[in-house]
């Protein structure tokens, strides 16, 4: 996830199923994707290709166009696809065809990460397609299929109906009160002061706050 003030990485595991999805929202420029990227990231180091496969989709498919180009990443990845690429219906039908799969006959196999880099473009996809990722949202993580997704905090009033599916919440600078509360879910998380790349999450008995690392540290 990142750096504490002690210098200690923060690690959230995968594995849990009530984390459920976890969405990263911040103001315009404060690291959201950065924060996707560094998740990813740790994710393929710490687990092999045949534990762990990664999926993104993203406006803007060139932000991460080193994972495709790179060989040690490019194992993990099932592909990078724009909201509007027909590829990527097919890959949410698939993975609710994996949940339902594993859910029935406990089907083994390797997690797989479902990266959503702006949730502003998830109008997109067509009406199944959004009832597929929907129900994802809601159920993915009790099959290990784990959601994590993007949003300006600016835009969360109005895409209620998916920010709310996210049981947890990583919030950078939200400079406005009533998207705090939306967000963190909680009053007095007092992030409208942070910098870019800080961002903190509730652990249950309090926050923890900590700062993006640069990306392969």
């Amino acid at each position: 996830m990142g750096q504490c003030a002690d210098e200690l990485p923060f690690l959230i595991e995968l594995g849990d199923a009530e984390l459920g999805a976890i969405l990263v929202s911040c103001e315009k420029g404060g690291g959201k994707t950065h924060q996707l990227q560094v998740m990813v990231d740790s994710a393929i180091i710490l687990n092999k290709p045949s534990q762990l496969q990664v999926a993104i989709l993203t406006f803007k498919p060139d932000e991460w166009q080193t994972w495709q180009n790179s060989p040690k990443r490019h194992k993990h990845l099932q592909g990078v696809f724009a909201w509007h690429d027909p590829y990527a219906e097919c890959l949410l039908q698939n993975l609710v065809e994996l949940a339902e799969a594993r859910r029935e006959a406990e089907k083994p196999g390797a997690d797989v990460l479902l990266i959503l880099d702006d949730l502003y473009f998830i109008e997109a996809l067509s009406y199944e397609a959004q009832v597929n990722l929907h129900w994802l949202l809601e159920y993915g993580s009790q099959s290990s299929i784990w959601l994590i997704g993007a949003i300006n905090a600016h835009q969360v009033r109005d895409f209620r109906y998916w920010v709310d599916p996210f049981r947890t919440r990583i919030v950078g600078q939200v400079k406005r009160l009533e998207n705090h509360e939306i967000l963190s879910m909680k009053k007095g998380s007092g992030t409208e002061t942070f910098e870019p790349a800080m961002f903190r999450t509730w652990l249950g008995n309090g926050w923890r706050t900590y700062r993006l690392p640069l990306l392969g540290h």
